[in-house]
């Protein structure tokens, strides 16, 4: 049975229905749910939840999206596990960048990861994004994509998230989370290198967790990667084996 809604100035949610001869006197749809948002939650990633859809390179040409939150035209987006993103084939001659975005689409009613392609060029330029009624794309990573290139690195990512913002001024808060096993040396490892996607600098506020538990800001130093760009902790004492860790930062 096909439901009609009455149009009325003054809106308000949400009652029972009593039901008279079959017919319902409340009558709601997705729109008037996902409308209580508006005025109370800008669309963006929910910078506090899981791991904020943070990235990592793959195999090839892919991209790994870890878990987390976001929210577009009123439309919340949850990924809860780890989302490989295949990456359009490199173009031979001229590099490109894509991007890769949260993608609203009313026609197709749903609300997915997707990568979009630039236009290959001597100075490429990241894709315009669709953003109409029907159609409504948050960028989230541009991804720089060398001529002929086989694989990515993490200095071929520029992180261009926007966060989801309450009704009340908050400070801006940048959280990231790093997990790793220690699986490659039987006899311990000392040395573990945070990736450039998580933006780690001098000035980040780190803690690190080994098995579950806090270290000492004593049980480990800070190096720099010269050649990389990167930071590397060093434990005084070799993490052994299946040794799980976690870096938490925050800017």
């Amino acid at each position: 049975m096909e439901l009609e809604r009455e149009v009325h100035m003054e809106k308000y949610g949400f009652f029972d229905a009593i039901v008279n001869n079959g017919t319902p006197d409340r009558v709601y749809c997705s729109d008037d749910v996902n409308n209580i948002f508006n005025g109370m939650l800008s669309d963006g990633v929910f910078r506090m939840y899981e791991n904020a859809l943070n990235v990592a390179v793959a195999d090839g040409l892919s991209i790994n999206v870890e878990t987390g939150k976001a929210l577009v035209k009123g439309h919340w987006y949850i990924n809860t596990t780890v989302l490989n993103l295949p990456i359009t084939t490199a173009h031979a001659t001229l590099p490109r960048i894509s991007s890769i975005v949260l993608r609203y689409s009313r026609l197709d009613r749903v609300v997915k990861i997707v990568t979009i392609d630039g236009i290959p060029s001597a100075a490429p330029l990241a894709p315009d994004l669709t953003k109409n009624n029907d159609i409504y794309e948050l960028r989230l990573y541009d991804v720089y994509i060398e001529a002929g290139a086989t694989s990515l690195s993490d200095t071929n990512i520029t992180d261009s998230r926007t966060y989801a913002k309450g009704i009340v001024d908050t400070p801006t808060i940048n959280y990231r989370r790093y997990d790793t096993v220690q699986t490659g040396y039987a006899s311990g490892q000392s040395y573990f290198e945070i990736p450039a996607s998580y933006n780690f600098t001098p000035a980040t506020i780190l803690q690190v967790y080994s098995n579950g538990l806090l270290c000492q800001q004593t049980d480990y130093t800070i190096q720099v990667n010269e050649v990389q760009g990167t930071y590397i902790i060093v434990f005084n004492v070799a993490r052994e084996l299946n040794t799980q860790l976690s870096f938490i930062m925050i800017n």
